[in-house]
């Protein structure tokens, strides 16, 4: 087990190498494990593709799958190579129940960015095969890659804006879909930004006592985070990204609100009360 202390020495050495004897235990049998948890999901075929295979091999030196994560980890958009070291221990001390499983949690999640992007330097080839190909010896009814490949999972870092934003407008049409029309009414009322929910336009539009428009837009926060919890059901995504997608996802909800508003005649008042807040 990674101990706290085994964290400290790596972040004070700076490589597990130059780590006690303890310490580098711990950390080949975390680096390994964690490799053989993410490497089938990072856009490599896995044990079939011949790098990560040696990486995995049991001749290969035991630290080989944590010495990966220190040569290709990268938190993006950042000045420092090194931060993800930061990164790691700071999610320690953001659980304060477990410091040591928040560092491994994070350490996951790391860990999956190094596979992606040992995979993008080393592995270039697979990104020319045809997902529609056959599966080598599987005959006529062979299934294709596509069909085999897992669903694409959830994987960003804080600052992976385009990341954000591609799961942000997938998720949000199905949270507005699951949206009911108060509390699409608040929605948009909160978006023209008009100053109380209490006003009577909004509360005919809504067609409900104003104070459940109040439990409506706390509603619409549930909504996103059902949908974000469906889509990414893994735990290893980090809080602030998660917090950050739901924050995109909500202003993706926009302009689907908008042009729902423009078609429910009881919504025109609120178009001009929102013209009238802007002047």
């Amino acid at each position: 087990m990674t101990s706290v202390a085994h964290w400290a020495e790596w972040k004070a050495r700076c490589a597990a190498g130059l780590c006690s004897a303890e310490a580098q235990a711990s950390f080949a049998k975390l680096g390994r494990g964690l490799m053989e948890k993410h490497q089938t999901k990072v856009g490599a075929i896995g044990r079939d593709h011949e790098p990560l295979r040696r990486l995995l091999d049991s001749t290969a030196p035991a630290l080989s799958a944590w010495h990966l994560l220190e040569t290709f980890a990268i938190v993006p958009r950042s000045q420092s190579a090194k931060i993800y070291k930061d990164y790691i221990l700071q999610s320690g001390l953001r659980t304060p129940s477990d410091p040591a499983a928040g560092c491994r949690k994070a350490a996951s999640i790391v860990m999956r960015s190094a596979l992606r992007e040992f995979a993008r330097r080393e592995c270039p080839d697979l990104g020319m095969v045809s997902l529609q190909s056959p599966v080598e010896g599987g005959g006529e009814s062979a299934a294709t890659l596509e069909q085999l490949l897992p669903a694409e999972e959830a994987f960003f870092l804080p600052g992976e804006e385009d990341d954000l934003g591609r799961h942000a407008d997938a998720l949000a049409p199905v949270v507005f879909d699951s949206l009911a029309v108060r509390e699409r009414v608040a929605l948009l009322a909160t978006a023209l930004g008009i100053s109380t929910l209490a006003d009577p336009r909004v509360v005919r539009a809504a067609g409900c006592p104003f104070q459940r428009l109040y439990e409506a837009r706390k509603a619409i926060r549930r909504a996103i985070d059902r949908a974000i919890a469906a889509r990414f059901p893994s735990d290893d995504e980090d809080p602030d990204a998660l917090e950050l997608l739901a924050h995109r996802t909500a202003q993706a909800l926009v302009p689907l609100v908008f042009s729902w508003g423009k078609s429910e005649e009881s919504c025109a008042p609120l178009f001009s009360m929102g013209t009238e807040s802007e002047a």
